[in-house]
Order: structure tokens, then sequence, then C-alpha cells
């Protein structure tokens, strides 16, 4: 059985529920192994926190299989990670929503091109605290009566919605302004995307949205199916009637559709020029075929045969594409030969900003702008700068206004990299 609940995989992943002091050991782990083996590829996800259990769960299969190859894989929501997507700060992006086309603007305009990939099916699931004895189906239009926007302070209790229903007041859970489950969600029920209600306990962790619902006896909330599926003996699943009798979430109704309006696709959209990097490609290739085993064990639904067939194709073409970055010279590379020639091979490196924001990551990247520059381009990621050198060899990088310190052993190809960033 897989170990996919959030709290089972943080310590693989470095979430944000991972304490602080390990964060940091965490952090100096993945700093240590990526800059003085030269042999670590590490691949960063993040995005929605529905796709989070799905991903998850793929990498930490993968991570068993592929030791050289670190996926680490986080959460900020399906906005946030195509944020960090055009900006160029992640590998892959999980999404419980198509890309917007704001947000695909925002990628053109950055430069980044996306391959969008369908990884599994899921159902919203409405739910409410197991003690509601009154509320077994929800038409679509009551939940638009709750959850419209001209709803606040006026649907305020469960009589409200049914007057047969008792005045027991309403209290609402969902997923904030980031989360993709919150775009689907308002646009089809609302009618239109991010329009509703604000005086609702909002939240990107869907683990606390279960923990406010299992603790309110007047509770109601929405997310992912995977989220109910780890918590069911907390949670009161509610059928939803839109127009053609009561439907539960399951995997037949969610795959046939006939659980409407909230069935949904799941996405991975990735980065085109991270597929010049074999350790994307073996995960995103092992990902594709192992989705169909890993979405029930976390509560989702496989995709049909067609679209998992169109998946696969999307990425061989996408791969077909790709031109493998011409090799550094001594003419144009201002980095000199031996450990350094390791780090530069080795790919972008996840440093964390602060503690409590594990998986929130930019990163160092080699060769320097110097030498990208004499590449005619420009470096992909952020460059870290020098701060100071230690008195044992060792060095102190500030990145983001974080500070972080490499071991002497590490360190001195390192110093070469920032001194020369230091003065472009």
């Amino acid at each position: 059985m897989l170990s996919h609940s959030r709290d089972g995989v943080a310590a693989a992943f470095m979430m944000a529920t991972t304490p602080h002091s390990a964060i940091y050991t965490l952090a100096s782990l993945a700093i240590v192994a990526a800059l003085g083996c030269g042999k670590t590829n590490v691949v960063s996800v993040d995005g929605s926190s529905t796709v989070f259990l799905i991903s998850a769960a793929v990498a930490e299969k993968f991570n068993e299989a592929s030791p050289k190859v670190k996926v680490v894989v986080s959460q900020s929501g399906t906005g946030g990670g195509f944020k960090k997507l055009a900006a160029g700060e992640i590998d892959v992006c999980g999404a419980s929503r198509k890309i917007t086309d704001a947000e695909a603007e925002a990628c053109h305009a950055a430069g980044v091109e996306i391959v969008p990939l369908t990884v599994a099916f899921d159902g919203l699931a409405v739910v409410a605290n197991p003690a509601n004895g009154w509320c077994n189906v929800l038409t679509v239009d009551q939940l638009k009566t709750i959850w419209r926007a001209e709803s606040a302070g006026a649907v305020t209790k469960w009589s409200d919605v049914n007057p047969e229903w008792p005045d027991v007041e309403l209290s609402l859970y969902g997923p904030g302004d980031d989360s993709g489950t919150f775009d689907y969600f308002t646009q089809v029920i609302n009618g239109r995307e991010k329009s509703g209600r604000r005086d609702y306990s909002a939240s990107e962790n869907d683990n606390a949205l279960v923990t406010g619902v299992s603790g309110d006896n007047g509770a109601l909330g929405y997310f992912g199916l995977g989220y109910y599926a780890e918590n069911q003996e907390k949670l009161k699943l509610i059928a939803v009637d839109a127009g053609d009798g009561p439907k539960l979430p399951s995997p037949e109704t969610v795959r046939d559709g006939s659980y409407r309006p909230l069935s949904r696709s799941l996405y991975v959209y990735v980065r085109r020029s991270s597929l010049a990097n074999p350790g994307v490609v073996a995960f995103l290739k092992y990902y594709l075929q192992e989705a169909a085993s890993v979405a029930p064990a976390v509560g989702y639904v496989p995709v049909t045969d067609e679209i998992a067939r169109q998946s696969r194709e999307a990425l061989a073409e996408a791969l077909s594409a790709v031109k493998p970055p011409p090799a550094a010279s001594a003419a144009t590379s201002d980095a000199p030969a031996g450990p350094d020639e390791q780090m530069r091979s080795s790919g972008p490196i996840p440093l964390f900003r602060e503690a409590g924001q594990a998986g929130r990551s930019t990163y160092a990247h080699w060769p320097c702008r110097a030498a990208w520059r004499q590449r005619g381009t420009s470096p992909p990621y952020p460059v870290a700068t020098l701060s100071r050198s230690d008195d044992f060899g060792g060095c102190t990088v500030i990145l983001n206004s974080a500070v972080f310190r490499i071991p002497s052993r590490v360190s001195r190809a390192l110093r070469h990299h920032l001194h020369q960033e230091a003065q472009t």
C-alpha cells in the first residue's frame, strides 16, 4: 500500500508540515548532495494541492527506483504553481484546472513554453460533518444559493437553504483564491470563475479544510475526492443533484461524467525547456506509466486509455523538438575544471527561503551569469550572490534575503562562481 497521506510523504518531500529545524537540515542535505557529488538531478514539482497527492505518490515510488534523481513535490495551489512556472522556478506544475489565458500569457511573456499532460480524473467532494443528520443531498441550485456572492451575510443557517432543516449555523470551508479547485467550483456552480462569497474559512491546504469540517457540527465544505478518501471516517459525503437525481462521486460516476458538474480532469504542465533535463524526462515517463495504478490508491480515477495515449504522444512530440544544450568550451566558460564541472552539470539546486516555507523554492544555477552572457542568453534561474567566506573555508550564500551556509568541502568551486556573479 502506498504511503500517500501528506504526513506520510512529508519527510521525503520536505513539505510545509515539516518542523522548522528539519527544514534547514533537509535543505542543507539537498544542497550538499547536489553540490558535493555532482550526481543528484533535482526535479521540482509544485502547484495544485489536489494533484499533490498523486504527484507525491508517484515521486515516492520514482525516487526509490531512481536514486540519482530527486523529485521534490510541493503545493502552493494551481494559481501559485503557474506563477512559479512562469518565473522559471519549477519544472512541473500540477493543476486541477486548465491554464487560464492570463496565466498562459504570463508564461509566454517570460519565454516559458509549456506542455500539458492529463494524469487523472477527480470529482469534487461536497462534505459535511458526520453529526449532520438532515442533509444528504444538495442540488446545484442549493449549492449556488450557499456559495454565491449575494449570500454573504444572508445565508448563514442551514434553514436558509431549506426551511425544513434546523436553525443550525452554516459554517463554510473551501479552497482559497490560488486554488484551481476554487476556480473550477465557482465556474461550474456560480457561473463565473472566482465569483462567490468570501465570508468562509479559506485555505489552499486541503488537510486544514478536512480539520475544519470534521470539527464543526454545522460545517459544509468541498475539495478534491482524494482528501475525502483519506478521511472518510471524519466526514459525511453529500450527494449532488444536477437535475437527473442524486449522484455521489465514485470511480464510475466521475469517469463517465454523470457526477456533474463536479467531475474534472487533473493535469501536470511541464516547462518545455526542462525537457532537456534527463531527470525530468525520466520522471514524466514514469508518471504517465504509473498514473493509472497510483490514482486509485490516492482516491482519484484513472483516465481513459485514449486520454492516456494522447498524453504519451504529447510528451513524445515535445521531446522530439528538444535540442540538447551546447557543450561548454574553454572559450565560452569562465569556470575552472574539476569539481566545478560536476556542479555545472548538476542543474538547478533547490534552496529553501526560510523555515515554514519548505517547497517555496528558488534556485542557484551554474554556470554563472557571465558565462551565460558569453553564450548570448540569460540564465533561466536567479543566481545566488556570495556574502562572505568563513574562517573554515566554507561560505555563506544570500539568496532572496535568506542565508545559507555551505560547508567547506563543497564551497571552493561554488565561491568561484559566486565571486564572478558579484562582479557582473
